[in-house]
């Protein structure tokens, strides 16, 4: 990719072409080249040299960098003064941390950690969020969803395999991901900003034992619930009225199963009841989840 940096080099040197020098830095970030990108802005002033070193870090990060090569560039645009928190106006005004999160890139952020880059909260264009929500409480990824937690859903084809595997491998980035964040100071109870659905209660929802364990040793409390909303039976997919136990029943999974029990083991009431007088149990049973159930029936009536 040097000749795309060697080609580029003249006008960007000259500052004559914002435009073009933020499109070289862009496209020689998304494939990972440091060295093109330091070639073309190592000789800038230090505003502009971190401007755009903090451009192509956002982008490099937003692109999904292959394996190896986060361990390379992150520190390379480090070293030429990117700003992780710096937006990127011209991309809903993302940075550099939010895509760290949002693409479960735990290395990176690790990275970023080492240099005491604030992981606590990501800005985004809607305001600061908690990065444990930006992780774990955004629009739900399909594929995520249907592939690895659901998968008895859909059909087993040579293309739902591969998805399923794809989807397996954004779990497991996004569970290496929140034992960063937790290390980083992130708050477990954080919440988004336009559906309130906080961190903890989406991980005991979707039975990752191992995040829910590690929330409660960072502070996760599970008798928090949100005041009640809406009506009906179910009360919206943001929980609601309910407790860590509550959301924990509303799927049937081996992984809800044990979550219930790691919140018994922590403290959880099984006899709370939401305000329409049911218990996790009660709801357990009234969905039809026996494995939660049965978890949850040797500590309530």
């Amino acid at each position: 990719m040097a000749w795309i940096g060697a080609s580029l080099l003249f006008p960007v040197a000259l500052g004559q072409d914002v435009q073009t020098a933020e499109q070289a830095v862009s496209r020689l970030a998304y494939v990972g080249d440091a060295a093109g990108v330091r070639s073309l802005i190592g000789h800038l002033d230090p505003e502009r040299r971190s401007s755009l070193a903090s451009l192509a870090l956002e982008r490099f990060l937003y692109g999904g960098p292959v394996t190896g090569q986060t361990d390379t560039f992150v520190p390379a645009m480090l070293e030429l003064g990117a700003q992780p928190q710096r937006e990127v106006p011209e991309n809903y005004a993302s940075n550099a941390v939010l895509q760290a999160v949002s693409k479960a890139n735990a290395r990176a952020l690790e990275i970023f950690a080492l240099a005491g880059v604030p992981l606590r909260e990501c800005r985004t264009y809607r305001g600061s969020i908690g990065s444990l929500a930006a992780l774990l409480c955004g629009s739900d990824d399909h594929g995520e969803k249907w592939f690895y937690y659901e998968p008895w859903t859909i059909s087993l084809t040579e293309t739902t395999s591969k998805d399923r595997s794809r989807a397996a491998a954004r779990v497991e980035g996004k569970r290496s991901t929140v034992e960063v964040l937790l290390r980083a100071g992130a708050d477990p109870m954080a919440a988004d900003l336009e559906t309130g659905a906080i961190a903890f209660h989406r991980a005991c929802y979707w039975g990752e034992a191992g995040m829910v364990r590690a929330m409660l040793a960072h502070g996760a409390d599970p008798a928090f619930r949100r005041a009640p909303y809406g009506s009906g039976p179910d009360k919206g997919y943001v929980f609601y009225d309910w407790d860590a136990l509550h959301v924990t029943a509303l799927r049937n999974s081996p992984g809800n199963a044990e979550v219930a029990t790691v919140l018994l083991e922590a403290g959880a009431d099984p006899d709370a009841r939401d305000s329409s007088g049911e218990t996790a149990l009660d709801l357990a049973r009234r969905k039809g989840h026996v494995l939660v159930a049965k978890a949850l029936r040797g500590a309530s009536p």
